[in-house]
């Protein structure tokens, strides 16, 4: 392999100083950095670098590689801090999370003790940049995927390095498999691609062939073109920060984007840029880049879903602040500490310790799973909706707010709502009074389907058949919707949309009820700001079918649920003011536009708010069952209220 020469390297710090700014000014919302989540991949590149650097290089001296050795200072280095914070952010869930919500990651946290997080949250299908329904561990993934590649990769070095002819037709291999293998399955599977190591492994290999490309010498080539390669390199990397976002289809073939630019920074190494990454700041910062990594998350995501609100630039900094003094303690107390091979606790015993302190970690991180008894309030008699809003959470409430999350209509069970790779309606989904002669739709999204309870239990006693046409994030109302979960333009969504029209315009329905959710982002970027026209454009092809349009619903920072779980006696406490919870003045905007129109519009606000105020339980209902869908009793107590639009219809 030649001379490797190792020694430190100030332009690695410094890169690793960028890469966690990266990613925790992208977590924090702060300076534009929307693709700052390309941070975890320079750090890919820079594992794959070093630890192929050190095997080599201990090959080369020793004429061997103790991997025993090597995985031993990976648990000196790597665990205790990772476990100091899985603990510390228990301990945090228990002092500020509510009861039900600090429950819900108790699985995450075990998976992350156990670093295998990458995997449970690539099963489950998670979309880490669309920023819903995020964990409290779910930065872990990174560290998990590293810790996976640390366990294989040294047998394949030492194979490598034995067998050097071979290495240079398995290590190209192994990069191509990956690579296509991100590719291809970014395009399908995108949380596999973006969660798996086999997908992943590609970057790693790339900062690993820079190894065996470089043979640990420096370019030969003359002092401006390695700065060129520095300065371009640079600006390549700071611009995938800024131009990539959530619009991207990530990781995928714009991964190489970073990954390349990274690969040109460490063989020019930093060349003209050495001064600006030697910086003492620049340096501090990448010596404390994997404690502030760790810590970072937990302190903006408990702040956050704790106040439920969007930070300003002054709570970023005052959180990125106490971020980086709780790393400046990790590294200063337990990473620097722990290092030496003789480190108290640790000693000769890092399998033993690594073992026993998973156990233990991911012990306290399942007590999350503890929830108390929340069957202690009054007993609220059917029909009864109490004195208001103050009203103590009974222990009879519907649906138990244990259970609240998969209160759905039966049309999920049915087959009726469809997912969002379903493109072509059910032949016949049905409700009420299915052999009726007098036919509704019921079109949208699952906004739609939330009022199907209600609109099923009044069609029955007044003679209507429901038909419904429901799809997953698919509103009725004629707009081209860009999809978080699929990262394109939602073409199921047109399609379905198109065959929904021409069922109704030759079906002979009485009406259409139309419900969608509001806050899409639409093809070409921007937002829907313009329902009412979206709603008028349907209108305008149902061939003359009447048209009932419903208001938008209340959307909470929070889950009501997890809120009443930490506010038994007073539900009062989980209910916001109308304005927090709704944009009136859009509302009224799209009110009065769709009724000049002549379309009848259902303002059902009036059924979930008092005045001014959107409470989250109305006697012994849960109105929510997250933080904007309404639950199956609740909805089917609206009989009443549906039973007089039913009315109008006919």
């Amino acid at each position: 392999m030649g001379t490797m020469r190792l020694g430190f390297r100030p332009d690695v710090q410094g890169l690793r100083a960028i890469a966690v700014l990266a990613v925790v000014f992208y977590h924090a919302d702060l300076f534009g950095l929307t693709g700052g989540f390309v941070g975890v991949d320079v750090f890919f590149v820079l594992s794959g670098y070093l630890i192929t650097a050190l095997l080599v290089d201990e090959h080369r001296r020793n004429g061997r590689i103790a991997l025993a050795t090597f995985w031993a200072r990976r648990v000196r280095r790597l665990l205790p801090a990772s476990w100091l914070v899985i603990a510390a952010s228990v301990v945090a869930a228990y002092l500020f999370l509510w009861p039900l919500e600090r429950a819900s990651f108790w699985r995450d946290g075990v998976a992350a003790s156990s670093y295998s997080i990458n995997l449970w949250l690539g099963v489950n299908g998670t979309n880490y940049l669309d920023g819903g329904e995020p964990s409290l561990f779910q930065h872990y993934w990174s560290l998990a995927v590293e810790e996976q590649f640390y366990l294989i990769w040294p047998v394949v070095v030492y194979f490598l390095v034995v067998r050097r002819r071979l290495g240079r037709i398995v290590l190209p291999g192994i990069f191509a498999v990956s690579f296509v293998l991100c590719i291809y399955l970014t395009t399908v599977l995108q949380p596999v691609a973006f969660f798996m190591p086999f997908t992943r492994a590609w970057e790693f290999i790339a900062g690993a062939a820079l190894v065996w490309a470089t043979r640990g010498r420096d370019l030969r080539l003359p002092p401006g073109v390695v700065n060129g390669i520095a300065i371009a390199s640079m600006l390549l990397l700071i611009a995938t920060m800024f131009l990539l976002g959530a619009g991207i289809n990530f990781p995928g073939a714009v991964a190489f984007l970073p990954v390349l630019a990274t690969c040109g920074l460490l063989a020019s190494k930093g060349a003209v840029l050495t001064p600006f990454l030697s910086m003492a700041p620049v340096q501090y910062l990448g010596n404390i880049s994997y404690s502030l990594y760790l810590w970072h998350w937990p302190v903006f995501f408990i702040f956050k879903i704790r106040f439920g609100i969007d930070l300003s630039m002054w709570q970023s900094v005052a959180l990125f602040s106490l971020s980086v003094v709780l790393a400046h303690l990790t590294f200063r107390f337990v990473e620097t500490p722990l290092r030496a091979p003789s480190a108290p606790v640790i000693g000769h015993r890092p399998y033993k310790v690594a073992i026993a302190g998973t156990l233990v970690t991911a012990l306290v991180a399942s007590s999350l799973a503890v929830v108390p008894n929340f069957n202690t309030g009054p007993v609220v008699a059917v029909g009864a909706l109490g004195p208001g809003s103050q009203d103590a959470v009974p222990s009879n409430i519907e649906p138990p707010l244990a259970q609240a999350g998969s209160s759905n209509p039966e049309s999920y069970a049915d087959g009726c709502h469809l997912s969002f790779l379903e493109s072509a309606p059910p032949p016949r989904c049905v409700y009420g009074e299915s052999g009726s002669d007098l036919k509704i739709a019921l079109v949208g999204d699952s906004h739609a389907a939330h009022w199907l309870p209600g609109i099923d239990a009044a069609a029955r006693e007044r003679g209507f058949a429901v038909y419904s046409f429901t799809k997953s994030s698919c509103p009725a109302a004629d707009v081209t919707v860009w999809s978080s979960a699929l990262r394109r333009d939602y073409n199921e969504c047109e399609t379905w949309r198109e065959a929904v029209i021409s069922r109704i315009r030759d079906g002979s329905f009485a009406g259409v009820i139309v419900s969608d959710y509001r806050d899409y982002r639409i093809s070409g970027g921007g937002v829907l700001t313009d329902w009412a026209g979206a709603v008028l454009r349907t209108q305008s092809r149902l061939g003359g079918v009447p048209l009932v349009a419903v208001s938008a619903t209340p959307t909470f920072p929070y889950r009501p649920a997890y809120c009443l779980s930490g506010n038994l006696d007073n539900s009062a406490m989980c209910g916001l003011d109308r304005a927090r919870v709704l944009d009136t003045s859009l509302t009224e905007s799209e009110k009065r536009q769709l009724i000049e129109a002549g379309v009848t519009y259902i303002d059902a606000n009036e059924w979930l708010c008092e005045q001014d105020f959107c409470p989250v339980m109305r006697g012994r209902h849960l109105l929510y069952r997250d933080s904007h869908h309404l639950t199956v009793p609740y909805s089917a107590s609206l009989s009443s209220e549906w039973g007089d639009v039913l009315e109008m219809i006919r």
